[in-house]
């Protein structure tokens, strides 16, 4: 749960664990979220709110944030908002040289989606490291995480991996629900359908298919800027 709280004249975001004390998976959750702020006292990138404090109180935890005056993709979703391919393109830009820094400090997101994404006066945002984990994975960094009932094979697919695989992946399935607003109820079963442009959809198999396409976010960004600077 998130709150936006204001100290000195300053707002912050606000992170709380509240789950009942007593409950079978408390300390499961306690771990996966202090490890999410040990995480973010790590990183350093200007598009990725930093931990400024982390504190207990009454036998809460919480964790305080940069405070990001931002909306959720899927809220512009939600709002009737219609990107266009430009736009998907620029975004997937910004979030691509996020996940570059990430990697390059060896640490995955693995939980990729719009509403992990903020945008605030055209700049993108990553939120929500509470599935992050550093790699190569090691024994003594085993964490236990919860998986929902009947996930589907595209959540279990981003998760699969403790690897920049599942953050390549997870790029796609952003830019694929971006089109949301494309259609009427369905979209299209297969990429072959959406009405994008040759290039952009040959990006997105190489997105969705790493072992025969990207291995690195830094390669996926160069060609995305290739592309970019060709077309638009």
């Amino acid at each position: 749960m998130v709150f936006k709280a204001c100290k000195n004249g300053r707002f912050y975001a606000l992170k709380t664990f509240l789950g009942e004390e007593h409950a079978a998976n408390a300390e499961m959750q306690r771990r996966l979220f202090r490890h999410e702020a040990e995480l973010l006292t790590r990183i350093d990138h200007p598009r990725i709110p930093k931990c400024r404090e982390i504190f207990t109180h009454a036998h809460h935890e919480y964790m305080v944030q940069e405070y990001i005056k931002g909306e959720p993709l899927s809220s512009l979703l939600l709002r009737g908002y219609v990107f266009s391919e430009q736009e998907i393109i620029r975004l997937l830009i910004q979030l691509l040289e996020i996940l570059c820094c990430l990697h390059d400090q060896r640490i995955v997101h693995r939980d990729l989606r719009l509403g992990n994404l903020l945008l605030s006066d055209g700049q993108l945002y990553l939120i929500d490291f509470g599935l992050a984990r550093k790699f190569p994975l090691h024994c003594a960094d085993v964490l236990p995480e919860p998986i929902p009932r009947n996930a589907s094979p595209a959540y279990l697919a981003l998760r699969r991996e403790i690897s920049p695989v599942s953050d390549i992946f997870g790029t796609a399935l952003v830019a694929i629900d971006l089109m949301g607003n494309w259609f009427g109820e369905e979209p299209p079963d297969t990429l072959r359908e959406y009405p994008v442009s040759t290039e952009f959809r040959a990006f997105l198999r190489k997105l969705l298919k790493p072992d025969h396409g990207f291995s690195t976010a830094a390669a996926a960004l160069e060609y995305l800027r290739n592309l970019s600077a060709l077309e638009y």
